[in-house]
């Protein structure tokens, strides 16, 4: 007797730490993605940073993982995404004060 099974594979959203790479120096910080993971064998990873936290990504699907703004004084909400070649992310929110 002969048994067939079907198997689903489900894509998984990657995923990292973010942050700040260093010290904020005259209002200009360098956020990184850190500790990337991915179960895809063979996934890209994208990097994303929406500087505003407003919706709109100032960096779109970029491969570096770090990327470098400048902020006024002030309290600042800073968003990371990490993609797949899937198209499954992880976004990340960085509350950032700057003085």
């Amino acid at each position: 007797m002969e048994y067939t099974t079907t198997v689903t594979v489900s894509n998984v959203a990657p995923t990292a730490t973010f942050g700040i790479d260093g010290s904020v120096i005259n209002g200009t910080a360098t956020f990184i993605f850190t500790n990337s993971y991915d179960p895809g064998i063979n996934d890209n990873l994208l990097y994303s940073f929406d500087w505003e936290n407003d919706g709109i990504y100032d960096i779109i699907d970029q491969t570096s993982n770090s990327a470098e703004h400048t902020w006024s004084n002030g309290d600042h909400s800073v968003k990371g995404m990490i993609k797949d070649n899937d198209g499954d992310y992880t976004e990340y929110v960085y509350n950032l004060t700057v003085s």
